[in-house]
């Protein structure tokens, strides 16, 4: 049996979206463009869309594949989705600092 890890969300955004305004890892992120078209979004580092650019997304329909980061990537101040043009959806991976974590 496969123990799933309590502390890891996951979230499937349409638009423009603060996941965490807490620090926290990024384990995976899978965005899906509009037919026919080229998809791009920013992972921001931060709770809004001045939030620092910590990733940068561009893919085309059709050829979506989950990017899986090991060691993760670490948001400082936060995770903010800023969804820029032609995208349908994109499925975000992450765990908040266990430092910043509810006990």
């Amino acid at each position: 049996m496969v123990e799933l890890n309590k502390n890891i969300s996951n979230e499937l955004v349409t638009g423009d979206r603060l996941l965490s305004n807490k620090p926290c890892f990024v384990h995976s992120v899978t965005m899906c463009a509009e037919e026919d078209k080229k998809g791009w979004a920013y992972i921001r580092n931060g709770h809004d869309s001045s939030g620092a650019i910590a990733l940068e997304m561009l893919q085309e329909s059709g050829r979506e594949k989950p990017f899986n980061y090991s060691p993760p990537l670490y948001m400082s101040k936060g995770l903010f989705v800023d969804i820029k043009q032609r995208v349908t959806s994109i499925l975000v991976q992450w765990e908040t600092d266990p430092a910043f974590q509810k006990k």
